[in-house]
């Protein structure tokens, strides 16, 4: 037996809120690029009333199938690969596996193809969807207290693309809070020696239960304060203070 993803069943409020916003930002036409786990699949099942969306993304999963049996998955103004759904690997339900299984409207190709930000860029209206586990008011990291906790994947390749793309958005999502809400997720400063992923340079919008920050093309200061108006309201105050006190007077 194939080792099954099984679909998000309880979903928190948090992660409908931080969903609702990125359903918020996809419009008909585009091409997206999502993962699997409660936000990705929350976000697929908000876009039922979208039309003609495609897809181009490392790893398919049971809710675009949901969405291409609605009619709202059909790749039909894709860029590249027009009427295909394009991905490098699968993960999903049982059902999902036999919908795939000898279905000419998949397309798997290398990641050197799928992740390749040279081809995600010629992508018209290209749509990168990924997670953080913490930012700070300048980049974000893939640590927790000085330890590894997940990888690059293919984030980077598919922020670049889309940030690239012609009508294309990067979206970085996560709650706005850690441990229990002890911590916030959104920090003045990395700690030393945390591992960066992604650059300012490379995020167009990040995304937490209380809005959507819009970074592109702004200074250091109106970053900031983009930043902090999505941190827990419980944070904003200090945020606001380390960034006056330690960040805004250096850069």
């Amino acid at each position: 037996e194939l080792p099954e993803i099984p679909e998000a069943v309880h979903v928190s409020e948090t992660d409908k809120a931080i969903a609702g916003h990125i359903a918020g930002l996809v419009n008909d036409g585009d091409t997206l690029q999502i993962g699997v786990g409660s936000v990705p699949d929350t976000v697929l099942s908000m876009l039922t009333g979208h039309k003609h969306l495609g897809i181009h993304t490392e790893l398919g999963s049971t809710g675009i199938m949901k969405l291409m049996q609605k009619g709202v998955i059909d790749n039909s103004m894709k860029t590249l690969d027009r009427g295909k759904v394009v991905c490098t690997l699968m993960g999903g339900t049982k059902e999902f596996y036999k919908f795939v299984d000898h279905n000419d409207d998949f397309l798997m190709r290398r990641s050197s193809y799928v992740l390749n930000p040279a081809v995600i860029c010629q992508q018209k209206n290209m749509v990168a969807m990924n997670s953080a586990i913490e930012i700070d008011l300048l980049a974000n990291s893939e640590m927790i207290a000085g330890k590894q906790f997940s990888g690059v994947g293919g984030q980077v390749d598919f922020l670049r693309g889309a940030m690239m793309a012609e009508g294309g958005k990067s979206i970085l999502c996560m709650p706005s809070t850690a441990s229990k809400g002890t911590k916030s997720r959104i920090v003045a400063q990395l700690p030393a020696g945390a591992v960066v992923t992604a650059s300012r340079y490379d995020v167009m919008y990040v995304v937490t239960e209380y809005g959507v920050a819009d970074l592109w093309g702004k200074n250091n200061d109106e970053r900031a304060k983009q930043l902090i108006e999505i941190a827990h309201p419980d944070f904003r105050a200090q945020l606001e203070k380390d960034f006056w006190e330690k960040i805004h007077k250096v850069v």
